[in-house]
């Protein structure tokens, strides 16, 4: 579980740098007006529609519970769980929530971005089976390469969606988690680096491809991570035609699972700072 814990350090820290690229080259591809439908996605793959015109829908950010600046961004966290539980249990709650503050803390300084953010996680789950952690963000159906309203909000200052939060997460207390912030043991599971993947994923390191290469939430919507995604031996997965991004007639539905030397990632700033695109 150490080796595990280290290994997923390093390959979140390489995703994170990924998302310097992601995130400017939605200036490059141009970020499209929001405007409804939006999906909710999240890291266990759930797309689900929403309705920006709802506000009562689940999802909505009340007042905040705290506050929290990272670097230049302020995240205002909300926590959904009662008095007694989750990140609000008497015993555990304030070392869960020092590690959330933690990762935040860290994505915050990492991206370098300025603006604010809601966060909203979700009452706690216990089942000890599944996902440790989901999180994710809405996204705009309209054709063209898609952020998510975290960076949409960053991007403009503006929430593209009122009344809810643009970062949503949720936990699952059923697995034997370590909250401190030295090593784990070897049967624990580190709640940093499980929140920090998860988070990630939220920011904008996610396909909106389905398995046979179409859009997952509208004709034409893919996000702009899914732009830089390559076959191992250099053949683009999605690309634009006529302005429109499309899955690569170049590709095949077998290349987006490795059959050609793996997916890699080739966005340059990743390229920039590893030598070559890095794999997914």
């Amino acid at each position: 579980m150490v080796e595990i814990r280290k290994r997923e350090q390093r390959d979140v820290l390489w995703v994170l740098r990924c998302l310097a690229a992601v995130f400017v080259a939605a200036f490059v591809f141009g970020a499209q007006a929001f405007a409804a439908p939006m999906y909710s996605v999240m890291s266990d793959g759930s797309v689900t529609l929403v309705d920006s015109e709802v506000p009562e829908l689940p999802g909505g950010a009340p007042q905040p519970d705290r506050s929290l600046d990272a670097g230049a961004i302020t995240f205002n966290i909300t926590y959904d769980d009662p008095l007694d539980a989750g990140f609000n249990d008497p015993t555990y709650g304030a070392d869960r929530k020092a590690r959330l503050e933690a990762v935040l803390t860290y994505v915050g300084e990492i991206l370098g971005e300025l603006g604010t953010l809601d966060v909203l996680v979700y009452a706690s789950n216990y089942s000890g089976t599944g996902r440790m952690v989901i999180a994710g963000t809405d996204y705009n159906s309209t054709s063209g390469w898609q952020n998510g309203n975290i960076y949409e909000r960053l991007r403009t200052g503006e929430k593209p969606r009122p009344g809810f939060a643009e970062l949503r997460m949720k936990v699952n207390w059923g697995f034997n988690w370590y909250v401190g912030s030295g090593q784990p043991a070897p049967d624990e599971y580190d709640l940093f680096s499980v929140l920090l993947r998860e988070i990630t994923r939220a920011l904008g390191v996610t396909t909106l491809a389905n398995s046979d290469g179409s859009s997952s939430i509208g004709t034409s919507a893919y996000s702009v991570w899914d732009s830089f995604l390559e076959t191992g031996t250099g053949v683009p997965l999605f690309v634009e035609n006529e302005g429109t991004p499309t899955f690569s007639p170049d590709a095949t539905q077998a290349d987006l699972t490795g059959a050609r030397d793996g997916v890699v990632f080739n966005g340059p700033n990743a390229v920039a700072a590893f030598g070559g695109p890095g794999p997914v």
